[in-house]
């Protein structure tokens, strides 16, 4: 009996918090949202481009990755992958990273070498507190390019 009630007590408490919490904003009416990203204007492919909402606390991120050819589609926050980003202005970073072996670091014999990340883009295009990139979304289909300088 003392199972059930503590399954009961878990439940309500896991019911509310997820009706309170941003799980609850699923389906958010969205905007289609494209673009290409080109580097000193070659394609740049796996690049992650995010649409950060330019008022804190007004709309969500939305986030998408290019192919090879530079293309990207947004997914919002809110589930609707694919589907876009809610209407408003953003900040848009762009990063692209790689892992690179750390040259002359030790490691035992069967394990893997040590790794660090590396950003190819230069850090102006991924600097939130300055933001060089915007977008505005508005109602119906929204297309964005974006030209990164590899020496901006």
């Amino acid at each position: 009996m003392y199972n059930n009630i503590c399954c009961v007590v878990f439940f309500v408490i896991f019911v509310g918090v997820i009706g309170c919490s941003p799980l609850s904003k699923r389906n958010l009416p969205v905007e289609y949202v494209e673009g290409i990203v080109t580097m000193d204007g070659v394609p740049l492919n796996n690049a992650c481009v995010q649409f950060i909402p330019k008022t804190e606390g007004q709309g969500e991120a939305a986030v998408g990755y290019t192919g090879s050819n530079g293309k990207y589609t947004l997914s919002s926050m809110n589930g609707n992958l694919g589907k876009g980003a809610l209407q408003g202005e953003y900040i848009v970073l762009i990063t692209k990273t790689i892992s690179v072996l750390i040259q002359g670091a030790k490691h035992e014999e069967g394990e893997a070498p040590p790794e660090e990340t590396k950003e190819l883009i230069p850090a102006v295009y991924n600097n939130r507190a300055q933001p060089v990139l915007e977008a505005v979304v508005v109602k119906g289909k929204n297309k964005f390019n974006f030209d990164v300088k590899s020496n901006p």
